[in-house]
C-alpha cells in the first residue's frame, strides 16, 4: 500500500530535504510551495514520487486551499513553512507580524 505524506515549505532548504528522504523511504510526497515552483519541479524531475501542490499558508484560507489538492490519505505531515523576518524586533510592522502569526501559528492549526 502506498504511504503518503505533505511537506509545507517544500521548496525550501529543510522542506526540501526532509521530502527528499521521504521519497527515498518510500513515500509519494505532496510537496507545497508558494511561490518555489521551480525547485518543486526540480525535485518531481529528479525523485518522480513528488505532487506539487500550491497555496498560500500565510492567507485566511491558505490551508483549506492546501487541503482541496490533497487526494490521497496522508500518513505524514511535515510543516516546514516559515519565512524569516530579518532585523530588529521594533522594526517589524504590523503586517509583517501578522504574516508571520498567519503562516507559522494559524496555519499549523488550520491543517490539523
Amino acid at each position: 500500500m502506498k504511504k503518503y505524506a505533505l511537506v509545507t515549505g517544500g521548496s525550501g532548504g529543510i522542506g526540501s530535504a526532509i521530502s527528499k528522504q521521504l521519497i527515498q523511504d518510500g513515500y509519494t510526497v505532496y510537496v507545497h510551495y508558494n511561490n518555489g515552483e521551480e525547485k518543486v519541479n526540480e525535485l518531481q524531475k529528479e525523485w518522480g514520487e513528488v505532487i506539487p501542490v500550491q497555496a498560500n499558508l500565510a492567507s485566511t484560507d491558505g490551508a483549506e486551499q492546501l487541503w482541496e489538492q490533497i487526494e490521497h490519505p496522508l500518513d505524514v505531515i511535515v510543516y516546514a513553512a516559515g519565512k524569516s523576518i530579518f532585523g530588529l524586533v521594533t522594526d517589524v510592522t504590523n503586517d509583517e507580524l501578522n504574516y508571520m502569526v498567519e503562516l507559522q501559528v494559524k496555519s499549523i492549526y488550520k491543517l490539523l
